[in-house]
């Protein structure tokens, strides 16, 4: 594989991960393993968003999505080892389903990494997240080996901003992790929700989408595709105001001189019917 001078990207973006099993002995799973999902609280099913439906990076990440949103509502720890477990297969199951897409090897990498950031994200904010086994061991950690939570998904950001076009489906796929709460380095830093909204604008503006409601972060509301105003819509109130008050001036110019013909008409026939005196003789 050729080197990259891009200190953000992989490696080797291709690798696989072996677990190895010392002795070879088959391990039977528990109940909680077949099935980590089970222990945890009841959810509203988030809908993926019609716009992003036809995106592989995006309708192939919405069940990872789903889980993030529901462990970061846990308070007690629901089995971080078997979930992280979960995750991890769950992440190589994604990017296998890239791979039958057609997605390119880097677009597969950096998909992984910002999924794998975001559920991150939700667990690390939890107090079994914090100080559990996941605080050692992250999903970046283990399948990036990245301990920055996710720093080089702004620097992408930035990078897919310049050739929008080109980049339309990583834009929509980031767009959706930040609607659905991934901050970043923006939860940290002085005013970054401010500018987490600002660089949300930048994305929906370079992809041509409506903005949406800042307070609904997680919002599972489709959202439409952007329908251009038309010029009227954009008119300044004043300037119709204007134009409505010389409409009605020209309405009175006209009504007074239909009334001033009417009354000239209206004389001439009075004086018609009643001539004057008749002039005196000398």
């Amino acid at each position: 594989m050729a080197d990259s001078k891009d200190p953000t990207e992989f490696k080797d973006p291709d690798r696989t991960l072996m677990r190895p099993n010392p002795g070879g002995r088959l391990v039977v799973a528990s109940p909680r393993l077949l099935d980590p999902l089970k222990g945890l609280g009841p959810y509203r099913p988030l809908r993926p968003q019609i716009l992003f439906k036809t995106n592989p990076l995006a309708s192939g990440a919405m069940d990872l999505i789903q889980l993030a949103s529901r462990l970061g509502r846990e308070v007690a720890d629901p089995g971080s080892p078997k979930l992280l477990e979960h995750c991890l297969l769950g992440l190589a199951d994604y990017v296998t389903g890239l791979k039958t897409a057609a997605v390119d090897v880097k677009t597969q990498s950096k998909a992984s990494y910002c999924l794998a950031a975001f559920i991150d994200e939700f667990v690390l904010e939890t107090p079994w997240g914090a100080h559990g086994p996941w605080a050692k061991k992250s999903l970046l950690e283990t399948l990036h080996q990245d301990s920055w939570g996710g720093e080089r998904v702004f620097v992408w950001i930035d990078a897919w901003l310049e050739q929008p076009s080109l980049h339309r489906y990583q834009l929509e796929y980031i767009l959706l992790l930040l609607r659905l709460g991934f901050r970043g380095k923006y939860g940290v830093i002085h005013n970054g929700k401010a500018s987490l909204d600002h660089l949300k604008g930048r994305i929906e503006y370079a992809l041509g989408l409506p903005p949406v409601d800042r307070h609904q972060c997680l919002s599972t509301e489709p959202i439409e595709p952007i329908i251009r105003p038309h010029k009227a819509r954009l008119t300044p109130f004043w300037v119709l105001l204007s134009w409505t008050g010389l409409a009605l001036c020209l309405v009175m110019i006209l009504l007074m001189t239909r009334l001033e013909n009417r009354s000239e008409t209206l004389t001439a026939m009075v004086l018609s019917k009643n001539p004057g005196p008749p002039a005196s003789s000398q």
